[in-house]
C-alpha cells in the first residue's frame, strides 16, 4: 500500500511540476495515471482543467472535460462547485450538438415577441366586444390570436430542447454517480 501511495504520490508532483511549466500534454500523462490508480477529487479537478484548456482549440476533448469535471465535483475536494459549475459551462456552452446558448437566446426573443404582439392586441381588441366589431376587425383579431397562438407553440417548443439539454446533463450526473459509486 505505501508503494501504491508513493507512486501516486510522484505521478501527482510530475504532473503538477509540468503542469506549472505549461508542458500540459505531458501533465495529462501522468495526472491521469495517478487518477487511474487513486481516484481523487483534486486529481480529476486538475486533468479537467488542463482538458477544458485545451478543448478550447480541440472541441472533441470537450466530453472528455466534462467527465472529469463531473467526477471532480462529484469526489470530495475543495473544488468541487467550482468543478460542477465548470461541468456546467463546458456542457451547455461548447456542446455544438445541443446549440443551447442559442436556444436560450431564442427563448428570450420570442417570449419578447409575443409580449409585443400580446401588448398590440389588448390595445386594439382588448376592450372591444365582438358584435361591436368590422368584418375587418374581426379577420385582424383572428390573423393576431392565430400569430399568438404559433409564438406560444414556438416557445413551447424550445422549452421542449432546452429540457431535453438540462435532462442529458443530469443523466451525466448521474452515471458519473453510478460509476463513482456516490450518492
Amino acid at each position: 500500500h505505501i508503494g501504491l501511495c508513493l507512486c501516486v504520490a510522484q505521478f501527482l508532483f510530475l504532473g503538477q511540476l509540468l503542469m506549472k511549466a505549461n508542458r500540459n500534454d505531458e501533465a495529462l500523462t501522468f495526472l491521469k495515471e495517478a487518477y487511474n490508480k487513486k481516484k481523487s477529487g483534486e486529481i480529476a479537478f486538475s486533468i479537467a482543467v488542463l482538458l477544458a484548456k485545451k478543448a478550447q482549440s480541440d472541441p472533441s476533448l470537450v466530453n472528455e472535460a466534462v467527465r472529469y469535471s463531473l467526477e471532480a465535483a462529484l469526489l470530495p475536494n475543495a473544488n468541487s462547485q467550482q468543478a460542477m459549475k465548470m461541468a456546467e459551462s463546458l456542457f451547455y456552452t461548447m456542446n455544438k450538438d445541443l446549440k443551447y446558448n442559442e436556444t436560450v437566446l431564442a427563448l428570450q426573443t420570442k417570449a419578447k415577441e409575443l409580449e409585443e404582439l400580446t401588448q398590440i392586441f389588448n390595445e386594439r381588441f382588448g376592450g372591444k366586444n365582438e358584435e361591436e366589431m368590422s368584418d375587418k376587425d374581426k379577420e385582424k383579431m383572428k390573423e393576431f390570436m392565430g400569430d399568438i397562438e404559433t409564438k406560444k407553440a414556438e416557445i413551447e417548443s424550445l422549452k421542449k430542447q432546452q429540457q431535453a439539454a438540462i435532462d442529458k446533463f443530469n443523466r451525466l450526473v448521474d452515471e458519473t454517480k453510478r460509476r463513482l459509486g456516490a450518492k
